[in-house]
């Protein structure tokens, strides 16, 4: 198949990509926030389920944070490096490259979609401290 044909194909990629960055990126700083949230609703922690609760919450923000978002970030970024060659390039395999989107794909919209889930758990523990 002509790179011609494809290009407009692999800039679509490219952009998708470039737009999963970007709100990676995003969430990675929404963290601070909820980790500022945290430690502002501390003194408002009285019981063991709380405190429990409280440290669940920070450990999933810590595995967030420190592990999925920036794996994500960089296995993104070495796949957007292999996207721009594509793109510069002659001679790629059509096959693996959607493939490999395709799975890039998937774990975007279930790190996203678990980040969503965190987020509604932290703000209703945090409205049941009031």
């Amino acid at each position: 198949m002509s790179k011609k044909l494809l290009e407009p194909a692999i800039e679509d990629l490219h952009n998708e990509h470039k737009d999963w960055i970007s709100d990676m990126q995003f969430h990675k700083d929404e963290m601070k926030f909820f980790e500022d949230l945290l430690s502002l609703n501390l003194p408002k922690i009285k019981t063991d389920e709380q405190k429990a609760q409280l440290e669940h919450l920070q450990n999933k923000l810590i595995y967030f944070k420190g592990e999925l978002i920036d794996k994500f970030l960089h296995d993104a970024k070495v796949h957007e490096f292999n996207l721009e060659k594509a793109l510069e390039s002659d001679h790629y395999d059509e096959d693996d490259l959607y493939k490999d989107h395709l799975k890039y794909r998937d774990d975007f919209k279930a790190l996203h979609r678990d980040i969503l889930d965190y987020k509604k758990e932290l703000f209703d523990f945090i409205i049941s401290l009031k």
